[in-house]
């Protein structure tokens, strides 16, 4: 191979059912700050504010830290979510 020559490299790709409103949950298991907003419909300076640890208005899901940075498990949203839903009534 030539000197400098660039070589292609091609990246084999699983296809998988996504779950229902996020296309990656499935494949997941931690959340950015920015994912978790996203699923939960919330802004993400809103879910930064409601994690602090002295918030007025806490997040029943606190993240968890890696690398210090917060993560939030994929687990943990959905059944915040399914929580939430199983207080609705349906008719």
């Amino acid at each position: 191979m030539a000197r400098g020559s660039a070589r292609k490299i091609e990246k084999k790709t699983r296809v998988r059912k996504p779950l229902p409103g996020h296309p990656s949950l499935d494949e997941k298991v931690l959340l950015t700050v920015e994912e978790a907003a996203a699923v939960l419909r919330l802004s993400r300076q809103t879910l930064y504010n409601r994690c602090r640890k002295n918030a007025e208005h806490p997040f029943p899901v606190m993240p968890i830290r890696v690398g210090g940075r917060p993560r939030f498990r994929v687990k943990d949203i959905l059944s915040y979510i399914e929580s939430q839903n199983s207080g609705e009534d349906h008719e």
